[in-house]
């Protein structure tokens, strides 16, 4: 079992890789007409090498192959024994998991856990996961932080679970 608050060890070649595959994902979304929304400081580069960077992290300290497709739509960033996982990323250290809901009632697919990745390139640490079934809840809504803005999902650390304990509640069926 990999405890909550391990750093995610990243090489040389991961920082590279990660940098170029940002890259092409933000450009092909502009290419697409999606919107980029700035929820920080960060140009769409660094926002997209930090939310890849996690991903990639995941991957690394969980032993796991990233999916390096772009234009492909899938409800979730990785297969850990059997389960789907979307990885969240936030800057702070102390944010909680968080994921904006969808507007106009858009239908949503779902992964089945979802786990939170903290810091930015080249530094992140694993600070723990959920099952969907509790952070998507009306009862962790938040409305958007500026009006026009999605209302979104916010779960505290404090939830969180160690990974692996997530898997054995899907696989027993809680």
């Amino acid at each position: 079992m990999i405890p909550k608050g391990t750093l995610c060890p990243l090489s040389t070649a991961d920082i590279d890789m990660i940098k170029a595959q940002a890259e092409l994902r933000w450009k092909h979304d502009e290419e697409k007409g999606c919107e980029y929304t700035a929820y920080t400081n960060k140009t769409k580069q660094e926002a997209e090498q930090d939310s890849f960077g996690a991903e990639i992290a995941f991957c690394r300290l969980f032993g796991l192959e990233p999916d390096m497709q772009i234009g492909v739509y899938l409800p979730y960033d990785a297969i850990y024994r059997g389960v789907t996982i979307d990885v969240k990323q936030t800057d702070e250290s102390w944010k909680g998991l968080d994921k904006k809901i969808k507007a106009n009632n858009e239908k949503e697919l779902y992964p089945q856990a979802y786990v939170l990745i903290t810091g930015r390139l080249p530094f992140f640490v694993y600070r723990g996961a959920t099952l969907k079934e509790v952070f998507i809840n009306e009862n962790f809504i938040k409305p958007g932080a500026k009006p026009g803005w999605n209302s979104y999902y916010l779960l505290g650390q404090r939830y969180l679970l160690d990974l692996d304990e997530v898997v054995r509640l899907i696989k027993n069926g809680q």
